[in-house]
């Protein structure tokens, strides 16, 4: 086994021998930086060390692509346009200095470049030939192939066309070349701006990689600042919103770089984006970019997107606000919806079917304390859900100026967060009492445990505080129960219904708005302030009106 091994027959690039004729395995892997590997088959025979090198070979090709080490995130593949075109813009910036306005015939190409781009991204195309079904020959002359060729040679990249990068990059890149366009419009326009007013210097850069500016960092200071000011449930709503963002862009993309064009590309992934996207079986567990290219799924409802979108309209605000930014890019930026998704209230018939279901006790679906007592509650005071699961004992009080038993409400208790207006006192209505509501609150008073609640079966969850069974109960018990559910109906429609019912008795809307916590309008935040008990005695004439 001394022979040679014949060059053009036998020896693959990744067949090597040393100086001491023992033969090497070496073997590129796909990454960034390139790393070969060099493994000694452990022989001098030339025939041996190619079927050993052509096993390895086959092996290595199968774990490369199991391991799929050749993959790009999303978040990769948007900070590579902006690093590319970011490139471009500071060339062009640099011409527009040095010669000025870019010439006449020139603007119109880029605006028509920019309507065609925004024919594609309204379509969900990729290249405008295939937007308006034209022949272009071979697959090269395609013009996002063209596009992309430059780019993934400056990084060095190598992506097959059939790939999951190089489809994603296409599908990227028509957002990419838009902001490059429309921010080298914006420049262009700027340079003739003569105005003594501003303090305008050509080519000014930002320094995109200040780690103040970080995407993670200002996220953090804004919910620092905001915690104590929310409820558990809204702040942890707007948490996972913002979490969205650091999916999309990752931790360390900076604040600066999202302008408008950023803006509307977040929102076209949000109406991409699969609802429940985190429990359904096709896109749980997988990264945002890859949930976004599963198809088949329902996306994201309208109203999820508008609350999704609001949150970053708050957060840009907070920018503005806190001079990080100059100008909120998703101020009255949302979508139509077309379902309003309000909650109505109950009738006559729903009504007198819930209360005859609470007359009979336990021997009906009513059959504990926390089932009982809280319905009657949400009809009595029309307090939101969290308002009524933190009440402990001692938020029932009694003022002996005005003889009134009443409800010292706030919103969550326990993590010492509740709306502005939120904080109100509500009397207690004379069916409560004639049911032995004020026996049930001694009761209560008496019992012993950390954190007892007025309804104290109630349990705390970081997510939804200490509301959780409650709308359990309500929602998928009783109304299913007694065959009054509805999309429309909800435990909030308990407040939607002592609010109308209480306006049916002509009373003072001021009046109405100081009981159930709404922001005081005009002059019902001062005459009727929320938290003074002189008032009692108004309020309580007023709910005294309210009959079911």
């Amino acid at each position: 086994c001394n022979r040679k091994v014949r060059p053009k027959m036998y020896n693959p690039t990744y067949l090597v021998q040393s100086r001491h004729n023992i033969y090497y395995f070496r073997y590129p892997l796909p990454l960034n930086p390139p790393v070969r590997i060099s493994v000694s088959l452990r022989t001098r025979c030339p025939k041996e060390a190619l079927q050993l090198a052509t096993m390895l070979e086959y092996h290595s090709l199968k774990l490369i692509k199991a391991l799929d080490l050749n993959t790009m995130q999303h978040a990769e593949i948007v900070s590579l346009f902006k690093s590319y075109y970011s490139d471009k813009l500071s060339q062009a910036r640099t011409r527009i200095d040095k010669e000025g306005q870019l010439p006449k015939q020139n603007v119109i190409n880029i605006q028509n470049q920019l309507e065609q781009l925004k024919e594609l991204i309204d379509n969900d195309c990729d290249d405008i030939d295939e937007l308006y079904g034209l022949e272009y020959g071979s697959e090269d002359n395609k013009q996002i192939h063209k596009d992309l060729k430059p780019i993934m040679e400056k990084y060095e990249l190598d992506f097959a066309r059939d790939s999951k990068e190089y489809k994603a990059m296409q599908s990227a890149h028509k957002y990419a070349l838009r902001n490059y366009y429309e921010s080298l419009l914006q420049y262009n326009t700027s340079v003739t701006d003569y105005s003594l007013l501003g303090s305008f210097e050509p080519s000014k850069q930002i320094d995109h990689n200040n780690p103040e500016y970080r995407l993670k960092t200002i996220i953090d200071k804004y919910l620092s600042e905001v915690d104590g000011t929310m409820t558990v449930k809204s702040y942890n709503e707007f948490s996972t919103c913002l979490r969205y963002l650091v999916e999309l862009y990752g931790e360390q993309y900076s604040i600066t770089k999202l302008d408008g064009s950023e803006a509307r590309y977040v929102k076209d992934c949000l109406l991409k984006t699969p609802a429940h996207r985190n429990k359904k079986k096709e896109t749980r567990g997988l990264p945002l970019a890859k949930q976004l290219q599963v198809e088949g799924l329902s996306p994201f409802a309208p109203r999820t997107v508008n609350k999704y979108l609001d949150c970053y309209s708050t957060l840009f605000k907070w920018a503005v606000n806190n001079n990080y930014i100059e100008t909120n890019y998703f101020e009255g930026m949302s979508v139509k919806d077309t379902k309003s998704g309000k909650r109505t209230n109950f009738n006559d018939e729903e009504l007198k079917r819930i209360f005859a279901e609470l007359d009979k006790g336990k021997g009906g679906l009513a059959k504990t304390d926390m089932r009982y007592w809280s319905t009657l509650i949400f009809f009595y005071t029309g307090a939101r859900r969290n308002e009524i699961a933190s009440l402990t004992p001692d938020d029932v009080k009694y003022s002996e100026e005005t003889d009134v038993h009443y409800f010292k409400i706030k919103d969550e208790k326990k993590s010492k967060r509740f709306k502005k207006d939120s904080l109100r006192l509500v009397p207690v209505h004379s069916d409560l009492i004639e049911r032995g509501f004020l026996d049930y609150v001694e009761r209560v008073r008496k019992m012993k445990g950390k954190d007892l609640r007025l309804l104290h079966e109630l349990t705390y969850t970081n997510n939804h505080g200490w509301g959780k069974k409650l709308t359990y109960w309500f929602s998928n018990v009783l109304l299913p129960g007694l065959d009054i559910k509805t999309s429309e109906t909800a435990l909030h429609s308990t407040r939607h219904t002592f609010i109308t019912r209480i306006k049916e008795n002509d009373v003072n809307y001021q009046v109405v708005e100081a009981m159930v916590g709404h922001e005081g309008k005009g002059m019902g935040e001062t005459v009727y302030t929320h938290r003074s008990e002189r008032h009692l005695r108004i309020f309580k004439d007023t709910i005294e009106m309210l009959k079911y």
